[in-house]
């Protein structure tokens, strides 16, 4: 899908300051995502059109991001005061439990790349097989 050094440069972080383990682990989650969206995609991840590999790499991203931040698992908000001395934890339901998602806009993506979606036609001509004045037979009788 996209290499360690392409996921550094996206993040504009050094190579050696990213948890390679844990891109592996969020690669392999948002691939079951972006195959759910599009079943058509082959199975190995280097053969994807260009638009799956962006919609992985900004999904994966921001699931590193979320998770590298210390926001506890089904916290949508964390704060922290020095002085004197609070923390706070918002907690809704809207959070993502830190599981990875696709955005509106990266299912959309997704839907152009695989030829969803967009203008379609309907041939409204009769088919010159059925007989004129003959109504389909829907329930079989």
């Amino acid at each position: 899908m996209f290499t360690l050094e392409e996921f550094a440069a996206y993040l504009d972080t050094p190579v050696e300051d990213i948890n390679s383990a844990l891109v592996d682990q969020l690669r392999r989650e948002v691939s079951v995502l972006i195959r759910y969206e599009d079943g058509s995609l082959p199975e190995d991840t280097d053969l994807w059109p260009e638009v799956a590999k962006v919609v992985g790499l900004r999904a994966v991203a921001r699931g590193y991001d979320r998770r590298q931040s210390g926001v506890p698992i089904n916290a949508e908000s964390s704060t922290v005061t020095a002085g004197p001395f609070s923390q706070n934890l918002a907690f809704g339901s809207s959070s993502s439990g830190n599981a990875l998602w696709l955005t509106k806009d990266d299912k959309k993506l997704l839907r152009g790349a695989a030829g969803r979606g967009g203008a379609f036609t309907v041939n409204l001509m009769p088919n010159p097989d059925v007989p004129r004045g003959v109504a389909p037979d829907y329930w079989g009788w």
